[in-house]
């Protein structure tokens, strides 16, 4: 366990309701701390410990951790759960270790649990609920718990997310929980926020909250908040780096890097580039192991065993992924290309590249074109204009720099005051007003039992930004026994009606629907949304109301959608 680690534990107490800010930088090993959070749940020490990430990757290399480490959980597997998409295994947040999503949580803290979401949406949809769900118990459960939010900053930089993480928050310091945010690039507004809403909750409910906080290079507990040998051996790595305009010239590079016996991780913002990418890549005589959101289940989980492997093994090799790689998968890499993003994710992404103690020399392309994906344009365009002015005096690799450099942490807090801050920078704040306003206009119901704010709750998931996020179908895949995937329907009907047609092979339909629906009038109802003013959220509305599970389709058609066709 690292010194600062080690130092946070002295003073931090998981017993009791609390909020705790763990800022150390990336490969510092932040996620051991909550291995041994769940151990003392598993040993009965504290009730129970939740993991909260945004990515699914981090959640599965965490439980992989959980079942080869800690050993209570490897002799009582049943006590250990993950709770997200397509893992149900703690329905009510009952047992003692739980991994899950941000969205998975928010959802049972507003009122809104998973497992009978299709009830409360035939209720909201008919204006006659039979059931208002079981919310109590899950709710109650992760009162009771210690929960660690892992990449919190990555929960509020895509659009519909921001909102429900601070309602979450306000809930969990609401209700006794003890919380941990933990990131090496959490910005310093977001943990002033997070100590706004502290203090609102002691005002306004006059309990007593403990906050402490270990921020790496100001302080954690009696401790300076440096660690000099980490530190050392941060600032032995040597990283070129250098921007380009052009993906072709930078496959090219990788390309040539890879066959000179260097690891390779190139990681861009939206799976179309990603596709692209590939494509290229094989027109060129490699074949890189591909990773992002649109893999079934087992193809997902065969693509990062074969990566770990090979990673394990010493051998090179180029991986191609979305950011379902920026955290969670713990390789290293020599040599990476970096779509730009926010300048927190593109530390994140930077964290996969020297990871290791013993990697030294490294490179690093950032790709600066106009695809910004999911992210907002001015963040972006901060980023950039950042890196520019700073590229050669950065220590990539270093948490706080030295000697004329400056490390990530001090490079993310002056990116973030230009965020927020008018002097010099009026053109980023007049066109985004979102970060003038208060964070803190709460749903403060969402503390009350009631269900009164239910059902405004489910009009804001269907309709609101969360919905258009994740409007997505299930479906499974002909000929592979129970894989699946999760389309957004967008990206389904991207593909021509007659091969829709053609490839989707039936249309489930929840039984108690009593309702069965062809293809064509599904095909043609969700095209015909499509074509309309707030399709998406008419489709969603439509999914929900015809109460379709899932879907079947070709192996043709996933391939197309996953790999761009074979």
């Amino acid at each position: 366990m690292r010194l600062l680690i080690t130092e946070f534990q002295d003073f931090f107490d998981p017993s009791v309701p609390g909020l705790g800010v763990l800022r150390l930088p990336t490969g510092y090993g932040k996620t051991e701390l909550f291995l041994q959070f769940a151990e003392m749940a598993c040993n009965g020490n504290i009730e129970r410990a939740v993991y909260v990430s945004p990515l699914r990757t981090l959640n599965e290399d965490l439980y992989r951790k959980l079942v080869e480490r800690v050993p209570c959980l490897r002799e009582n597997s049943d006590i250990l759960a993950r709770e997200y998409m397509e893992r149900r295994e703690s329905p009510f947040f009952h047992k003692k270790v739980i991994v899950t999503t941000i969205d998975t949580i928010g959802m049972h803290l507003h009122k809104i649990p998973i497992p009978e979401l299709r009830a409360l949406l035939r209720g909201f949809f008919k204006k006659d609920f039979s059931t208002r769900g079981h919310y109590p118990v899950s709710r109650s459960n992760v009162s009771e718990s210690l929960v660690f939010i892992d990449e919190p900053h990555l929960m509020v930089l895509e659009k519909g997310m921001k909102q429900m993480f601070y309602n979450t928050l306000y809930y969990l310091l609401g209700t006794g929980a003890t919380v941990v945010l933990a990131s090496a690039t959490i910005p310093g507004s977001m943990i002033s926020n997070a100590k706004k809403l502290l203090e609102t909750t002691r005002d306004m409910l006059k309990i007593d909250i403990k906050y402490t906080e270990c921020l790496y290079g100001e302080k954690c507990g009696e401790a300076d908040g440096r660690d000099e040998d980490f530190e050392e051996k941060a600032l032995a790595k040597r990283v070129s780096i250098s921007m380009s305009e052009s993906l072709d010239d930078s496959l090219s590079l990788a390309i040539k890097r890879k066959r000179e016996g260097k690891r390779v991780l190139i990681i861009l913002n939206t799976r179309e580039t990603v596709l692209k990418a590939q494509r290229k890549l094989l027109e060129l005589g490699e074949r890189p192991i591909l990773l992002h959101g649109l893999l079934s289940k087992n193809d997902r989980e065969e693509r990062t065993s074969e990566l770990l492997d090979m990673y394990k093994r010493g051998e090179s090799y180029i991986a191609l992924a979305t950011s379902v790689v920026e955290a969670g998968i713990d390789i290293s890499s020599d040599f990476m290309v970096a779509e730009l993003s926010p300048l927190p994710s593109l530390i994140q992404r930077a964290g996969r590249l020297l990871r290791k103690d013993e990697d030294v020399d490294g490179e690093l392309v950032i790709l600066t074109t106009e695809r910004r994906g999911p992210y907002d344009a001015k963040e972006v365009e901060v980023t950039k204009d950042l890196l520019v002015e700073r590229l050669n005096r950065v220590a990539l690799k270093a948490p706080w720099g030295k000697e004329g450099k400056m490390g990530y942490m001090k490079l993310v807090e002056e990116w973030d005051g230009l965020m927020r801050s008018d002097e010099g920078h009026i053109q980023y704040r007049k066109d985004n007003i979102k970060y003038k306003k208060d964070i803190l206009s709460l749903k403060k119901d969402i503390l009350s039992l009631s269900p009164r704010d239910q059902t405004l709750n489910i009009n804001d998931f269907l309709t609101g930004e969360l919905g258009r996020r994740i409007v997505s179908i299930n479906a499974f895949i002909e000929g592979r026994r129970g894989d699946s995937v999760s389309v957004p329907v967008q990206d389904l009907f991207a593909y021509p009606k007659d091969r829709l047609l053609n490839e989707i092979r039936n249309i489930e339909t929840c039984r108690e629907n009593g309702k069965v629906l062809s293809k064509e009038e599904f095909i043609n109802e969700i095209e015909t949304m499509l074509s309309r003013e707030r399709s998406i959220e008419k489709v969603n509305l439509y999914l929900k109301e015809n109460c379709i599970e899932s879907i079947s389709i070709s192996e043709d058609l996933y391939a197309d959608i996953a790999y761009g066709g074979r």
